[in-house]
């Protein structure tokens, strides 16, 4: 119906930026559902040596990282400034530098949690193949080299707004998870920040189309998240 309605009305950039939203959004659930059943058959499958590359990589979660890659990318498509292509590659680049570097301090923040959970025990930390203070400065490392990146393709706002996811999500969300359940709540905003800082690397400036892109990845996830806690109920527990 949206795109029934982007096409043969005048509805203006509202309409647009919901069909392409709605469908980055719907792409983005039927890749989860493909990676999971993907990730459960390989596990039946899969060699028990892992390479050192693996294990940088893992610590990444490069599934997490993929989704902020469409989502920001949705964020700059939404956007009525154009950018270069050149321009958008670094951005979204640094932006997953970011997110991995923040993804890799959490696993050294989480590590003992870990290696309580089914799901997670094999990771390089708790599994004893990788030392606890390579993932923290490989973290690190790619957050310092993020955000000079960031701010060189992109401005000073969307800079200051990926600080912010990577401060909430790895000092308040990771603390809050195991104290309280509304962490699930505060764990959505870092998630949700892609599309917005998409929307500032074109636009310089957080405006209503930006914030609606916001709110729409801050909704779908709270369903998705709660999915996994019921799914992997006892390994939470």
């Amino acid at each position: 119906k949206l795109g029934i309605s982007t096409s043969g009305t005048d509805l203006g950039p509202f309409i647009t930026m919901l069909h392409l939203a709605g469908a980055a959004l719907l792409f983005i659930s039927l890749l989860k559902v493909f990676l999971m059943t993907h990730n459960q058959f390989s596990k039946d499958n899969k060699m028990t040596k892992n390479s050192r590359f693996k294990d940088f990589l893992n610590l990444t979660k490069p599934r997490l990282s993929t989704l902020v890659i469409f989502t920001m990318a949705l964020g700059i498509s939404s956007a009525p400034n154009s950018i270069s292509l050149l321009q958008a590659f670094f951005s979204i680049l640094a932006t997953t530098m970011l997110v991995a570097g923040a993804c890799a301090i959490n696993c050294y923040m989480e590590k003992d949690i870990d290696a309580l959970m089914k799901r997670t025990q094999d990771r390089p930390l708790p599994a004893g193949r990788m030392k606890p203070q390579e993932a923290l400065y490989f973290g690190y490392a790619l957050i310092a080299a993020s955000l000079p990146i960031l701010y060189f393709s992109s401005n000073l706002l969307t800079v200051i707004l990926g600080f912010i996811a990577a401060v909430v999500y790895l000092y308040i969300y990771t603390p809050m998870k195991t104290k309280s359940g509304f962490a699930v709540f505060v764990g959505a905003i870092p998630g949700a920040i892609p599309p917005l800082m998409g929307w500032t690397t074109a636009m310089n400036e957080i405006s209503s189309m930006g914030v609606v892109l916001f709110t729409l990845l801050f909704v779908w996830q709270l369903p998705h998240f709660f999915a996994i806690a019921l799914y992997h109920g006892e390994d939470y527990e």
